[in-house]
């Protein structure tokens, strides 16, 4: 596929902000994005490009390596660098209470690496095992395993994940009493037990079609 130029992506930045295709990633500041120019398959380097623009997939286009491979190759092609999110749900990696995989998250991972896109994280979902919490609501009758999840997911992580979010697009995946107080249990959780695994890393709120008058 023949390289647009940089006119034709710039067109295509200006007509996908206007429709809220391309996201606005933010942690207290932003997510990572590489230069245009990068070469695919070269590691892009968190530290050095800041960009407000990036890109997201719905679960059917981002659970796994094979399901980015439908698209990335087109979002590289238009110079896009920046992914919001590998699949690093509770459920994904811990899908039996103490029982973690990790081999679906490193193929992704790996495969994200060798498209020279910068990707983030997102703690998110409660895994079928947590009787402890409704299905479908924020896990705050169990934030030890949250926070156990947490620490799990980004000490895998480390080096290669800087940039985390906590849960997608509240209040969607909360219960119908449950408020934003609720929300902010999981992320205070989250953001200790994700700093005690990572100084380094960054954790920020929901940055994805959330609800602005929910926060």
């Amino acid at each position: 596929m023949p390289q647009p130029n940089l006119a034709t992506r710039r067109s295509f930045l200006r007509h996908a902000a206007s429709v809220g295709v391309v996201s606005g990633l933010v942690d207290c500041g932003s997510f990572p994005s590489v230069s245009p120019v990068a070469a695919a398959g070269a590691r892009p380097d968190p530290q050095r490009y800041l960009s407000p623009f990036g890109i997201g997939g719905c679960h059917s286009n981002n659970y796994s390596a094979q399901a980015n491979a439908r698209w990335i190759p087109e979002m590289v092609a238009i110079g896009l660098r920046t992914h919001r999110c590998c699949h690093t749900g509770w459920p994904a990696v811990e899908p039996e209470e103490g029982r973690w995989t990790w081999d679906a998250l490193d193929r992704q991972m790996s495969y994200l690496d060798s498209q020279g896109i910068a990707y983030g994280g997102i703690f998110n979902a409660s895994p079928k095992w947590n009787t402890k919490d409704p299905k479908g609501t924020l896990p705050v009758n169990h934030l030890a395993g949250w926070s156990k999840y947490v620490s799990a997911v980004v000490k895998h992580a480390r080096g290669r994940i800087q940039h985390w979010e906590v849960w997608n697009e509240p209040p969607n995946g909360t219960g119908r009493d449950q408020r934003p107080a609720d929300y902010a249990r999981i992320v205070i959780a989250a953001y200790a037990a994700a700093k005690a695994a990572d100084p380094q890393c960054l954790v920020g709120i929901a940055a994805k079609s959330v609800h602005v008058n929910y926060l």
